[in-house]
C-alpha cells in the first residue's frame, strides 16, 4: 500500500489529516510532520527521512508538501540522497484536501505510486474553483439548451 506523508509548516499537516479522518475515517499508512518555530531544520530533515522509511512497505510513498521550494519540500528532496534510492517516493507541492482525498481513492483502487501521484496533482488543481466563474459557465450552458 502506498504510504502518505503530509509535510508542512505549523499545524497545517495535522489539520489536513484531521479533516481527512472526519470525511473518510481513520486511514492506514498516513502520517504528518510539521516544522515549527523551535524545530531544527536538521532534526526535521532526519525525522522526515525516517517517516518515509516507516511508511514505505515496498510500494512507495507520496510526500505532500505545502509550498514548492520551502523547507518541508527541500528536506523531502534532500531525503533522496540520504535514502540512496532505497525507497521510492514522489514529492508534491501545494498540498490541499482534494488532492489527498483523491490520492486515498487511488490507493483504495490499488493503483501504483505514479498513478496516485498524477491523480493527486490533477485533483489538487481541479479542486481550486471560484464559485461565480463556475456558476456563469453553468448558467451559460443552461441558456443554450
Amino acid at each position: 500500500m502506498v504510504g502518505f506523508l503530509i509535510a508542512t509548516h505549523g499545524g497545517f499537516a495535522r489539520g489536513i489529516l484531521d479533516s481527512i479522518e472526519l470525511i473518510a475515517g481513520r486511514q492506514e499508512r498516513i502520517d504528518t510532520i510539521s516544522i515549527l518555530h523551535e524545530t531544527s531544520i536538521d532534526a526535521f530533515g532526519k525525522e522526515l527521512t525516517d517517516k518515509i522509511v516507516e511508511l514505505d512497505d515496498g510500494e512507495g510513498v507520496v510526500v505532500f508538501c505545502d509550498l514548492l521550494l520551502a523547507s518541508p519540500y527541500n528536506q523531502a528532496t534532500m531525503s533522496y540522497r540520504a535514502l540512496q534510492g532505497k525507497h521510492e517516493y514522489r514529492i508534491l507541492s501545494g498540498a490541499n484536501l482534494p488532492m489527498i482525498l483523491e490520492a486515498l481513492s487511488g490507493r483504495m483502487q490499488n493503483l501504483g505510486l505514479d498513478a496516485i501521484s498524477r491523480m493527486a496533482q490533477n485533483a489538487g488543481k481541479e479542486g481550486i474553483q471560484e464559485f461565480f466563474e463556475e456558476f456563469a459557465k453553468v448558467s451559460k450552458t443552461a441558456m443554450i439548451q
